[in-house]
C-alpha cells in the first residue's frame, strides 16, 4: 500500500535528520522538528501492526490531525486534493436522474462516490494544518526544485478561502438527497474535522439561522435554510 510506504519513509526521515551528524535542513527549525518528527515516527512505527485498510486509514487520519504546524508541502498537497475533490463533487451532483442509465455507469458513479468520500475525510483532517498565519506557501520551491514542480504548484496560493468554501460546501451537503453523500459530509464535519475549523461551521450555521429568521419575518415559504436547520437539530438530538 502506498500510504504504508510513505509512512515508513517519514519514519526514516525523522530518524536520519535527528542524527547528530545529519546535514542541516534550512526549511525546518529545531523547534518544529521536535513537534513534527515524533508524529513521523508514530506514523511509520514498524512495531505497530494495523490490520485492514480502514483501520490503517483511521490511524493515519488521527495522527495527521495532530500535525502541529503548517508547511508549504501541507498547503500544496491540500490544494491538489481539493482540486480533485471539486471536480468529483461537480460530477456527482450533476448525475442525470435516469433509470435507463447502464449498470456500468452506476458502478462508475459509485466509484466516484467512494473516492469523493475518502477525499472529503482526508481534506477535513488536514485542512487545519494549512490555515495557520505563519505558513509561507512560497517555501515549497525551497524544498522541491522549481523544475520538478508541476505548473499548478509553482505559485501556491493561500488556501484559507478554499478551505472556507470546502467547509461550507460540505455543510450544505448535509441535506443532499443521496444518503451516502449526506452521511459522508456529516462524518467529515464531525470527529474527522480539524478543531481549527469548528469556528467556520459555527459561522455558517449562524448565517443559516439568520436566513431562517429573515424568511419567517417576511412570511416567506420554508427553504433549504430551514431544512438545514431542522436536519442538524434533529441529528444532534439523536446523537445525544
Amino acid at each position: 500500500m502506498v500510504s504504508h510506504s510513505a509512512a515508513k519513509g517519514l519514519w526514516f526521515l525523522a530518524h536520519i535528520e535527528s542524527q547528530t551528524d545529519a546535514p542541516s535542513n534550512p526549511t525546518i527549525t529545531e523547534e518544529d522538528k521536535s513537534k513534527r518528527y515524533p508524529l513521523y515516527e508514530r506514523l511509520g512505527d514498524p512495531k505497530v501492526l494495523v490490520v485492514g485498510r480502514v483501520a490503517h486509514q483511521r490511524r493515519v487520519w488521527k495522527l495527521l490531525r495532530l500535525m502541529p504546524y503548517c508547511s508549504a508541502v501541507n498547503v500544496a498537497v491540500w490544494q491538489k486534493c481539493y482540486a480533485r475533490f471539486t471536480n468529483l463533487t461537480e460530477s456527482i451532483l450533476n448525475v442525470p436522474d435516469d433509470v435507463t442509465i447502464h449498470r456500468a455507469h452506476q458502478d462508475s458513479y459509485q466509484d466516484k462516490v467512494y473516492e469523493w468520500q475518502n477525499l472529503a475525510l482526508f481534506l477535513a483532517v488536514v485542512a487545519g494544518g494549512s490555515i495557520q498565519d505563519q505558513c509561507d506557501a512560497s517555501l515549497l520551491s525551497s524544498v522541491i526544485p522549481q523544475r520538478m514542480l508541476p505548473d499548478s504548484m509553482r505559485a501556491v496560493q493561500n488556501p484559507v478561502q478554499s478551505i472556507s468554501t470546502f467547509v461550507n460546501d460540505l455543510t450544505a451537503l448535509l441535506i443532499f438527497e443521496d444518503v451516502q453523500i449526506q452521511e459522508a459530509a456529516w462524518e467529515a464535519l464531525g470527529v474527522d474535522l480539524n478543531a481549527r475549523l469548528h469556528p467556520k461551521i459555527l459561522k455558517y450555521f449562524d448565517e443559516v439561522v439568520q436566513a431562517v429568521n429573515f424568511e419567517k419575518e417576511n412570511n416567506e415559504e420554508g427553504s433549504n435554510h430551514e431544512n438545514m436547520l431542522l436536519f442538524v437539530t434533529s441529528s444532534l438530538q439523536s446523537q445525544s
